[in-house]
């Protein structure tokens, strides 16, 4: 009965580790543009070099099946406490082969001794690196801007008086990637339209039925932001549950994830 018992236990945990749930948000904002109606967009986050199968099989194919315009991923594809960064690689480079992808790294990336050279890496791949930078999607007369700021892991609220932030242009639809939720309010100030985060991995641990997460390292229990949409203002934030551990092994009641979004013009 016992070794049963441990059988089930570590099915359990496998399966609650790493079957990957699609979660799809329909997104509605006036300033969306007829170009972009229907527009897709898969959020990534929180990798931490984990692998879903052989070369990344069965993340890529759960992604290929939702066909989106775009990727983005806010941090922490890799595992600072191990210096194999193969499987986050992997991944990078079969997604860039297929869609466009907007990066900004996390705390991870940002406490490595080697996080210049990793980001050049990502960079070389041909995958557009938004660290304090911001750059736009075109298609025929429409405009998306896409910003990113990077993790500062020693000092982070100082990035809130970069240059960037203060060139928000209100008139055009204007995305903020940035790998902590936890300053919401502070994104909010400067009026983005969406938000996409990550960082705080479902709060680890989830309880059933009412889905709310235990615990996360920036805001302790019960944190805020351990998933899902929220609003303030005329901002709204996505925070991703993420796909992998980092110093904690397993997650419970609190599947991987990958988010599609995809938007729709609205009146209002």
């Amino acid at each position: 009965m016992i070794f049963s018992l441990i059988i089930i236990i570590g099915i359990f945990l496998y399966i609650n580790n790493n079957k990957l749930s699609i979660n799809t948000i329909v997104y509605e904002n006036h300033k969306i543009q007829t170009d972009f109606n229907g527009f897709k967009i898969i959020h990534l986050s929180d990798l931490h070099n984990k692998s879903f199968g052989k070369n990344q099989s069965k993340l890529i194919t759960k992604i290929n099946t939702l066909n989106p315009d775009i990727i983005v991923i806010t941090g922490d594809i890799i595992n600072s406490y191990k210096k194999d960064t193969n499987n986050a690689f992997v991944l990078l480079k079969e997604l860039i082969k297929l869609y466009p992808i907007y990066y900004v790294p996390g705390n991870h990336e940002a406490r490595r001794s080697d996080y210049q050279k990793l980001l050049l890496n990502i960079e070389n791949l041909g995958i557009i690196v938004l660290n304090n930078t911001t750059c736009s999607i075109n298609i025929n007369n429409s405009k998306i801007n896409i910003y990113g700021l990077e993790y500062d892991f020693f000092n982070y609220k100082n990035h809130f008086s970069t240059d960037i932030l203060k060139s928000v242009d209100e008139k055009y639809f204007n995305i903020l990637l940035s790998h902590g939720p936890h300053y919401f309010d502070y994104y909010a100030k400067f009026k983005f339209d969406l938000i996409f985060s990550g960082h705080e991995h479902g709060g680890q641990f989830r309880i059933p039925f009412i889905k709310k997460g235990i615990y996360a390292p920036s805001e302790g229990l019960f944190p805020k932001f351990s998933e899902g949409i929220h609003k303030k203002h005329n901002s709204t934030l996505i925070v991703s549950r993420g796909l992998g551990n980092s110093r904690f092994p397993f997650r419970l009641f609190n599947l991987p994830e990958v988010l599609l979004i995809e938007f729709k013009t609205s009146k209002f």
